[in-house]
């Protein structure tokens, strides 16, 4: 399962849940220069974060973590790189 987190009280709630600072991202998202997601699968959740590159409508992979920020696996990265990819696309179709 994939979820963008769109408000700040989702925001502070995820930092809260997965014990890392993702919450202090509030005035960039707002902004649209970062967006995050919360990626659930069976053997654990990851928070995904990208930015806007400077000059750029693209998005890049700027970290996926796992709680207390841990590596987030290969399948959670995996899955990071597709919802980029899908983000990119939207902006440039």
């Amino acid at each position: 399962q994939i979820k963008e987190i769109t408000n700040v009280a989702d925001l502070n709630k995820e930092g809260d849940e997965m014990l890392h600072c993702v919450s202090s991202y509030h005035d960039l998202c707002a902004s649209g220069r970062y967006r995050v997601f919360s990626i659930y699968n069976e053997e654990e959740r990851a928070t995904l974060g990208l930015s806007l590159k400077n000059s750029s409508d693209k998005y890049i992979l700027d970290q996926v973590r796992g709680a207390s920020n841990v590596a987030a696996s290969n399948k959670a990265k995996k899955t990071a790189k597709a919802i980029l990819n899908s983000v990119n696309n939207v902006l440039c179709a």
